[in-house]
């Protein structure tokens, strides 16, 4: 220890680290628009040539206009290097030419199918896929049987096809599995508030997650009722009542909508608010209930102000809020089906806990959920606090301290 303590001491730290990080980005601001101008300006002599070579390519034979095309595509690439486009948009935008980009990366890539992804890595020489098996993965547009019955008919073995299943994997899922795939994890969570990282890391993740966000910076509300300001992290509201089933068979539970829209109501009415709020459930049914209660009760100039979602939680992956609001609907009266469907897959929870950066907020009837045989949902119900809420500002950091060394 001494001689670490001498070797420390001989360290001369010129600068702190955090302001030449500020530095670097500020130069970097600074010089990036001097270093790409040349390479991104539109050259008058460049562009006229390509479109003057646009009726040609019409009227040349196939393969001499594939050749002009891919030609013309290289010159636009030359000025214009990188292209943002959906999966579906690009057949529409960019030529099929086989290595006509350097990379292609693929963002999201649990929610795209493999065949979808085929042109564009057609088109790359190289390709990135970045996703999240823990999160809802795309819903397959055809059935396993019906993809065996295809794989038979073309004459394709089915003994170790699995792995190829359109069926049954994503673009990412498929990619992950491929040997000498170079993997990276990503370990450093900057968004969410320590206690919704460590109920991930809990339930999801095995650990490998660290929580780095600056908690001084989330946007915390207040305890409508209290005044407090909650503690960062999930916390409960019980709510009592029974769930209903609409025509369709889809559960709905009245008690937990209202509970919400009356938080909701005085969050971004008598609070005023600043953050931004998405209300959730696994159904559809109560969705469309919370949307009519709340287009009832809360004008359309305080949800924008809030920047409100409504929506069902395999719909959450792209999305990023202050605070969520979560209605699980499982109460008594929801049915085998709705409750079968919530043991089906634990990700519903994962995508409506991980989108949160501040709190997630549950309004459910808690002793249901406990005995429902929904484990991840009764894990959910026993990690969350009842509307935990502090005195002042300052303690949100001492709790944070509390609970890491109680962690350790």
């Amino acid at each position: 220890i001494e001689q670490d303590q001498r070797a420390l001491a001989g360290i001369s730290i010129s600068e702190d680290p955090s302001q030449l990080s500020e530095a670097i980005v500020a130069g970097v601001h600074a010089a990036l628009p001097e270093v790409t101008s040349d390479r991104l300006s539109r050259r008058s002599g460049r562009h006229q040539e390509t479109d003057a070579g646009q009726p040609e390519y019409r009227l040349s034979a196939r393969e001499t206009a594939r050749k002009k095309m891919e030609y013309a595509a290289r010159q636009v690439l030359a000025c214009r290097p990188v292209w943002a486009t959906s999966v579906l948009a690009a057949p529409s935008r960019l030529p099929l030419v086989p290595g006509l980009f350097d990379y292609v990366i693929f963002d999201e890539a649990s929610r795209c199918d493999i065949a979808s992804a085929l042109p564009l890595i057609a088109r790359a020489k190289r390709i990135v896929v970045i996703g999240d098996h823990h999160q809802i993965e795309t819903v397959p547009r055809i059935g396993r049987a019906q993809e065996c019955d295809l794989m038979k008919e073309a004459g394709l073995p089915l003994r170790g096809m699995a792995e190829y299943a359109q069926s049954r994997n994503s673009l990412f899922r498929f990619c992950s599995s491929r040997a000498g795939t170079r993997r990276v994890t990503l370990h450093d969570q900057f968004r969410s508030a320590p206690g919704i990282v460590d109920y991930l890391n809990d339930h999801f993740y095995d650990g490998m997650l660290t929580a780095d966000a600056d908690i001084s910076g989330l946007k915390v509300p207040a305890d409508t009722n209290s005044g407090n300001r909650l503690a960062p992290g999930i916390c409960w509201t019980d709510v009592g009542g029974r769930a209903s089933l609409n025509e369709a068979g889809e559960p709905h539970n009245h008690e937990e909508a209202r509970a919400i829209v009356a938080h909701l109501k005085r969050l971004v009415r008598e609070q005023d608010y600043t953050g931004s709020v998405c209300v959730a459930s696994p159904f559809a049914a109560q969705v469309t209930l919370l949307q009519r209660l709340i287009d009832v009760d809360i004008s359309l100039e305080y949800q924008q102000r809030a920047g409100l979602k409504i929506t069902t939680t395999d719909c959450m992956s792209h999305g990023r809020w202050d605070v969520v609001l979560f209605s699980p609907v499982a109460s008594p009266g929801i049915g085998e089906d709705a409750l079968a469907y919530l043991m089906s897959d634990r990700r519903l929870f994962g995508a409506a806990i991980g989108q949160a950066d501040s709190v997630v907020h549950i309004f459910g009837n808690r002793p249901f959920v406990r005995q429902s045989g929904v484990q991840h949902l009764a894990n959910l119900a026993d990690r969350a606090t009842d509307v935990p809420a502090t005195e002042n500002p300052g303690d949100i950091l001492h709790d944070e301290w509390t609970r890491r060394v109680e962690v350790a």
